[in-house]
């Protein structure tokens, strides 16, 4: 939310959310704009986050 670029591993994804790896933690209630490979920005919001293992919801719909 704060501008920055961060690179993360996509681990699961569903048509309504995602977990992912980070090097940075990621806060709860956090909104962020996903770019995958090939595909539009996305924007999510964290909702679940434990060390650099984090889960969210698209608020955008996306195509799987």
């Amino acid at each position: 939310s704060d501008g920055s670029t961060v690179d993360v591993t996509i681990v699961d994804v569903s048509k309504d959310g995602f977990r992912l790896r980070s090097v940075e933690d990621l806060e709860l209630g956090t909104t962020i704009t996903l770019q995958m490979q090939e595909t539009r920005p996305v924007r999510c919001e964290i909702r679940w986050a434990c060390g650099h293992e984090a889960g969210g919801v698209f608020l955008d719909p996306i195509a799987v």
